[in-house]
């Protein structure tokens, strides 16, 4: 469509849309279940939106139970791993998701460097639990692709369109978690999106490079109780558009330095 061939454009938008309904038709079970019962197989269906959007909860419900079943650690390899964290989040269990990042045990990043590593390694078990060194790379990024997910889930800092024209700032912490910063320079500048809980508050930092736009989602705020640079936010004139959304508020903002500050329930 963006080259304007819309034969061709309708075209591949109905053999799509077959390709996946044969997919669901053939691979996926009542209960969601695939015949090749392995998280790596559940995340790529979820990813690719290969099954329809009714049964997705019961894939994900199967991907959550092999995660459980592995005592909450993953089981993923080089091609679906980039994609876990974001598949639970976007399926409504963020809370395996950080499950998931907080592991300390074999297989996770985190026993990676509770093992003292300082890069990823290639396999899980580079080094065993018992402390036997295996052949691997010990410099392998692949597993790092963590790395993303943990800027734009945890940071907060992502962007809607190339070059980071327009950015998106939206935090999204969890219990125990309680700071975090986060910076890019893109080709307009400086991005940063900084946070922190403190005293029952949230206090968010952003800052805007020139020519560019961001939208900053607020996760459990209140209008009345949003306040920029010490003003209300529906009195801020540097606030264009305020959206209540559930119990979100979404902001669109120009170039600046921003400072956010609302309660935030801590439990």
């Amino acid at each position: 469509m963006a080259l304007g061939n819309e034969k061709d454009c309708q075209h591949y938008s109905e053999l799509n849309a077959k390709i996946r309904a044969a997919f669901a038709d053939e691979y996926v079970s009542p209960d969601g279940m695939l015949p090749a019962h392995y998280q790596g197989m559940y995340v790529l269906a979820l990813k690719m939106e290969m099954v329809p959007a009714e049964i997705r909860p019961l894939l994900t419900n199967q991907l959550v139970d092999l995660i459980a079943q592995n005592g909450y650690r993953l089981d993923t390899g080089f091609v679906s791993v980039a994609y876990l964290l974001d598949v639970l989040c976007d399926n409504g269990r963020k809370d395996i998701a950080y499950q998931l990042l907080f592991q300390t045990e074999c297989p996770s990043w985190l026993y990676e460097v509770e093992k003292g590593a300082t890069t990823i390694w290639e396999t899980w078990d580079a080094i065993t639990p018992e402390g036997q060194v295996n052949l691997a790379s010990f410099n392998h990024y692949a597993f790092g692709c963590v790395g993303d997910w943990m800027y734009r889930f945890i940071g907060g800092l992502d962007k809607t369109q190339a070059g980071y024209k327009h950015i998106v700032i939206q935090p999204k912490p969890h219990k125990d978690l309680t700071y975090a910063r986060t910076s890019h320079k893109s080709v307009c500048g400086e991005i940063i999106s900084s946070w922190k809980i403190q005293d029952g508050m949230m206090r968010i930092h952003a800052v805007i490079p020139p020519n560019a736009t961001a939208t900053i989602r607020l996760t459990e705020a209140k209008f009345s109780s949003v306040l920029e640079g010490g003003t209300n936010i529906q009195a801020s004139p540097d606030v264009s558009t305020i959206i209540h959304d559930g119990n979100d508020i979404s902001l669109e903002v120009g170039s600046g330095s921003y400072v956010f500050e609302y309660p935030y329930p801590t439990t």
